[in-house]
């Protein structure tokens, strides 16, 4: 079949927007570009957002709008001001706002309190929470199990955001292991892969994994193992 200009002038894009059009039936194409957490794949929670991916980049609008919570709650729970800019806010950004208080609260905090409040599984670590966020979820939630309430009581402090962020220069010599820090960063400040092992009580075979997703797969105590990794980066120096 021989082809006319004619002929190409529609067809070409018939093809074209029909290709499109297929790809994003497929899943292969996508012109949404909003965050999207991991789903919980299987169970009675399958297809939610699952909380322990929400990540530092994340805006406090964006965790509102993925997770149904009214934006006000958030605000509350971290003792922000109204007026805060929570298209731009990052969770991570908490950390900034909660540096005089001495304790770390940042986007850990966040997949804590949404878990939570929405009553979804996170593992529970070390994460802090203002009382202002504890209040909330004993107020919202009337199924927290014994061990969340604990937890709560154990990590809820009585603190509340500075009016404005601290910003600090990290020194070369601090040492911060977080939830996305990896074992090869230990490496590499002195630490060998023989006391990393040590450490944990079992083989390493991959030392680019997070140490905190290395934890929960093994069922190790992620604040054990840092404060014990953080205390051989010491020895090291």
């Amino acid at each position: 079949m021989k082809l006319t200009s004619r002929t190409m002038a529609w067809v070409l894009p018939v093809i074209l927007f029909g290709g499109i059009l297929l790809s994003q039936v497929t899943g292969v194409w996508s012109s949404d570009t909003e965050k999207r957490p991991n789903r919980f794949e299987d169970g009675i929670f399958a297809g939610e957002y699952d909380p322990a991916d929400i990540r530092g980049s994340y805006t406090l609008m964006d965790v509102s709008t993925l997770f149904e919570i009214d934006l006000n709650i958030l605000i509350q729970a971290f003792t922000l001001k109204n007026d805060i800019d929570a298209e731009n806010f990052q969770t991570n950004d908490l950390e900034k706002y909660f540096t005089d208080s001495g304790y770390e609260i940042g986007n850990e905090s966040v997949q804590v309190f949404v878990a939570l409040y929405k009553g979804l599984p996170i593992v529970l670590d070390d994460a802090v929470l203002p009382k202002a966020a504890v209040d909330i979820l004993l107020q919202n939630q009337s199924n927290l199990t014994d061990e969340q309430r604990a937890y709560l009581e154990e990590y809820g402090k009585d603190v509340v955001a500075s009016e404005n962020p601290v910003e600090e220069e990290e020194e070369e010599s601090e040492i911060k292991i977080n939830g996305t820090t990896t074992f090869q960063y230990v490496i590499d400040l002195g630490v060998t892969h023989e006391e990393i092992e040590e450490i944990l009580g079992m083989k390493l075979e991959y030392t680019n994994q997070a140490i905190k997703d290395f934890c929960l797969d093994q069922g190790l105590s992620f604040s054990t193992i840092k404060t014990k990794l953080t205390e051989a980066i010491e020895t090291s120096k």
